[in-house]
């Protein structure tokens, strides 16, 4: 990704600051071989990662040329509360927290198993 990154040539086409949601509009165009990646375009941009959504990168048939909207928030809060999680990642996240959740338990069952054994010897 780094070799694409240094290859990649980008041009801030507008900036738009939306105060009600607390987030700077951007609309970039980049020059690079292949096709940035969303990681790649957020690097590029040089902001916080967490502040920033990539809504998309599009291209031009034949050029290489790419032209990305991203949306820059304030603040995490102002991010949470106004962008959407698809269900499909919610339902993983969920599962992946209740799973985690799980071998907590367990592991703290297993360490309160471990001092009432102790004793006994």
């Amino acid at each position: 990704m780094q070799s694409s990154l240094s290859n990649m040539e980008h041009k801030i086409l507008s900036k738009h600051k939306n105060q009600f949601l607390n987030r700077e509009e951007i609309k970039m165009e980049m020059n690079a071989e292949s096709s940035p990646s969303v990681e790649a375009v957020k690097e590029a941009l040089g902001k916080s990662k967490d502040l920033v959504v990539v809504k998309n990168i599009t291209s031009n048939f034949g050029t290489h040329s790419f032209t990305a909207d991203l949306v820059v928030y304030d603040s995490v809060e102002s991010k949470e509360r106004i962008e959407v999680i698809p269900r499909k990642v919610r339902k993983k996240l969920l599962e992946e927290k209740k799973k985690s959740a799980a071998e907590a338990k367990a592991k703290a069952a297993a360490e309160a198993a471990k001092p009432a054994e102790a004793p006994k010897q």
